[in-house]
């Protein structure tokens, strides 16, 4: 007598999947994941690419607060900075971009939550008062820097000389590019609608 197992002639389950079915659609939730995480990316892919000769400290923040201004303006998510600067903490982890210990990926990620906080404080999201958010989110972090200096005694970048100008440069930085960032994604937004 052979042996024969109990599912022979029985229909199994395919276990692969055809080319011919349809993928799922993307939602219109998932699409913002996707398009708050990629910012996240960008503003990383910028950071590592861009290279202003101004030599001045902060000045990443014209591009990094355009980035994240625009991300929390365009996007119905509660905490949409948060995911943009929680991804770009995550992405500058990466060895890849050359970044030299500082800090940055806490930077990243204090900034976004101060936007969301200030997003969530504020009535009226006019231009200037968004603007003003954005250069105390880029100002978080000299603070930060700062803080640490004094917690732990170690020299850090441009806070060697003391904290009042890269203080003042991060948060003239910080309006541009909140500025830039609030316009593009009013605009964008009412486009949109």
């Amino acid at each position: 007598m052979t042996y024969r197992p109990p599912f022979v002639g029985a229909l199994l389950p395919r276990m692969s999947s055809s080319s011919s079915e349809p993928a799922a659609p993307l939602t219109r939730e998932s699409a913002e994941w996707l398009m708050l995480i990629g910012l996240g990316l960008l503003a990383v892919i910028l950071r590592a690419s861009v290279n202003l000769p101004l030599k001045l400290p902060g000045h990443h923040g014209l591009e990094w607060m355009a980035i994240l201004m625009f991300a929390r303006v365009m996007s119905d998510a509660p905490r949409a900075a948060t995911v943009v600067a929680g991804s770009a903490a995550a992405f500058a982890w990466l060895p890849v971009w050359g970044f030299h210990a500082g800090g940055m990926e806490w930077g990243f990620l204090l900034s976004g939550l101060v936007v969301d906080g200030g997003w969530r404080l504020l009535r009226a999201r006019a231009t200037v008062a968004l603007a003003l958010l954005a250069a105390a989110a880029h100002g978080i972090k000299p603070l930060f820097k700062y803080a640490l200096v004094l917690a732990t005694g170690a020299q850090s970048g441009s806070i060697e000389s003391g904290l009042a100008y890269p203080l003042v440069c991060h948060l003239l930085y910080g309006v541009v590019g909140g500025v830039v960032g609030v316009m593009a994604g009013k605009a964008l937004r009412e486009v949109r609608s």
